[in-house]
């Protein structure tokens, strides 16, 4: 019996063989447009931002991979050119357009924990001035034109089992090559001092940058912490707070505390020759007499109020933090100083004249344990007056008197944490046109339309707090007004140049303490409507404020409280931007000293900030 067997013709089998090469050819092509497309993103994203790519040219492989990565995925999960170009290139695109506009009006660079500062963003973008530039027009139209091009291949290059082999063979190459990349000594190399992010941002380039510093949204357990070393710790730290408490036992308790964190409040007169700055603070410095006053090394500059905020009301370090704890940290209860005098026995109210979705305070208040947020919506319908759409500090005191005389009418001790509004930033708008009132020359140094503006805004602040400094000197209990800025304001580079004393910002050496010292200080006072000693602080970082102000108030210390009073003698200054011991050397914010205090301190604020509330050490904080 004859068999017939079946052959494939030769013209059959130069057809597939052509398909195959086709195939071969076509993924070729395809990875070729994307690493293309990945060059010219990092060219786009880092000119949308005035840098060039040959400043960070040691990084260019780190920042194509990253690239690369975002538009194969995009390819990956739509299996059209087109759309991967598209959607890659508005990732870069927007992501760049936002650090300009952040970098412009903050002047801070946009991070990653911003991302989640997206309500907040839009809450107080009224207040700028945006403008249209060449780079962005010319980036956006190069974008649109790819992609018309990339087009002509609407059609999928190959699809089926193909496709899923190209896709799962495109999955395990990136991940090879995010990992390599990561484990890359280049890479490691990347420093964490955030107060120089612009300048790493440059020589890094923007997508390595913000993706190395996307690991400070996860905090780190810090090595040999357990909740047993934290309960050792502690019980050394209850027989110093016993001890403590028995040396103050003679003065006085204030009954009333309120706090005033107010927005961009800077001293140009401690930073520079300016007499200017200090016209703007006359009552400001005429506070001489019961009072400690100094120079507050808080964690950031220009924006990202929340970080001092949160450095005053926890104790805690953004060092050992970084990001934005309001953010993402504070989502269940948390001790505070507000908890703790709460527990003693305090009303204790919260006040910030903006939206409650503003930093996430509306949530985040009540688990620091704040009996009360008032925030603008409690003052709907009433006439508010306000300076470049933010509330003027004149009202916002007189809130802050209503609400002491609101709480002492049903307890007699009141503790009150207030962040104003008034002096947040953009400073270009016409101030003689909304107040009636010619803002600060300052033509003898030059066009400084927002300085002059600004320092208009920070002399209402100080006669504002005279107005309240008033009120309470009349006011019998014992009472303790404190306020400090919460960073120093964006203004034109220029004028923050000529108050430093440099022809320009980029002569900054980052090992300086001065950099850190002159960028990062605000004032602050305390200030008593009874008699206490003098004190002047030239250095102190915002997470001690809130154990100088308990002592101050004759309060008893927590345990925790008495630690950091411990560590403020040795370490004056302990922020995400360095360290400054009593002899005045700096350390940079990567190298901090090898210390028992530092490490029982990152143990305890680990325990406070991250920790559940089942392993929570609340007799440590409270």
């Amino acid at each position: 019996m004859q068999t017939d067997s079946i052959k494939a013709s030769p013209s059959e089998t130069v057809t597939a063989r052509d398909g195959s090469k086709n195939k071969i050819l076509r993924m070729f092509i395809t990875e070729v447009n994307l690493l293309i497309m990945a060059f010219f993103g990092y060219v786009g994203i880092q000119g949308l931002n005035d840098m060039s790519i040959k400043d960070s040219s040691r990084y260019l492989i780190l920042n194509l991979i990253i690239l690369y990565v975002i538009y194969k995925f995009f390819y990956i999960i739509s299996n059209r050119l087109w759309v991967s170009f598209a959607a890659g290139g508005f990732v870069w695109y927007v992501m760049g357009l936002v650090n300009h506009y952040v970098g412009e009006t903050r002047g801070v660079m946009f991070l990653p924990w911003d991302i989640m500062a997206f309500k907040t963003a839009v809450d107080v973008a009224g207040a700028y001035a945006y403008h249209l530039y060449p780079q962005a027009v010319l980036w956006l139209l190069f974008i649109i034109l790819t992609c018309i091009a990339a087009f002509r291949y609407h059609k999928p290059f190959f699809k089926g089992k193909p496709f899923l082999i190209y896709a799962l063979i495109s999955f395990m190459l990136c991940n090879l090559l995010m990992l390599g990349m990561v484990k890359s000594d280049r890479y490691k190399e990347i420093p964490d001092r955030l107060y120089l992010i612009e300048r790493y941002y440059r020589t890094q380039g923007f997508p390595v940058s913000f993706f190395h510093y996307s690991k400070f949204l996860f905090i780190e357990k810090p090595q040999g912490y357990s909740v047993a070393q934290c309960e050792q710790g502690v019980e050394e730290l209850r027989v110093a707070a016993a001890l403590d408490k028995i040396d103050n036992a003679d003065k006085i308790h204030a009954k009333n505390v309120i706090v005033i964190m107010n927005e961009a409040f800077a001293d140009f007169k401690t930073l520079g020759d300016l007499p200017e700055a200090e016209n703007a603070l006359t009552h400001f410095h005429g506070v001489s007499e019961n009072c400690v006053t100094g120079n507050l090394y808080v964690p950031v500059f220009g924006g990202t109020t929340v970080n001092s905020e949160y450095e005053f009301l926890t104790a805690n370090s953004i060092a050992y933090q970084k990001g934005c704890p309001f953010s993402y940290a504070v989502r269940d209860e948390r001790p505070s100083i507000a908890s703790y005098l709460k527990n003693l026995g305090y009303t204790a109210y919260g006040f910030h004249p903006a939206t409650a979705v503003n930093w996430n305070r509306g949530k985040v208040y009540p688990l620091l344990g704040f009996e009360k947020f008032y925030s603008i919506e409690d003052f709907e319908g009433q006439k508010i007056p306000v300076i470049n759409e933010h509330p003027v500090d004149d009202w916002d005191v007189d809130r802050l008197i209503e609400m002491y005389e609101q709480a002492h009418s049903e307890n007699d001790k009141v503790f009150i944490f207030n962040v104003t509004m008034q002096n947040h930033s953009g400073y270009e708008f016409d101030y003689e046109a909304e107040t009636g009132e010619a803002p600060v020359d300052m033509s003898a140094y030059g066009e400084y339309p927002q300085a002059g503006n600004y320092l208009a805004l920070l002399k209402k602040s100080d006669e504002a707090f005279e107005k309240l400094r008033l009120y309470f000197e009349q006011v019998d209990e014992p009472t303790v007004i404190v306020m400090f800025g919460d960073h120093q304001p964006r203004l034109e580079d220029d004028f923050s140049s000529m108050v430093y004393g440099l022809s320009h910002e980029d002569e900054f050496d980052e090992n300086d303490p001065e950099y850190s010292i002159k960028k990062y200080a605000t004032p602050f006072v305390v200030w008593t409507n009874y008699d206490i000693k003098e004190e002047r602080f030239e250095m102190l970082s915002a997470n001690y404020l809130q154990e100088l102000v308990l002592e101050t108030a004759g309060i008893e210390l927590t345990p925790y409280n008495t630690l950091l009073k411990r560590l403020r003698h040795k370490y004056p200054v302990l922020s995400v931007n360095g360290c400054i011991d009593a002899n005045g050397r700096f350390y940079g914010a990567d190298e901090f000293p090898e210390d028992e205090d530092i490490r029982l301190y990152r143990y305890l604020e680990y325990n406070n900030a991250n920790e559940k509330s089942s392993q929570l050490l609340w007799d440590a904080f409270e």
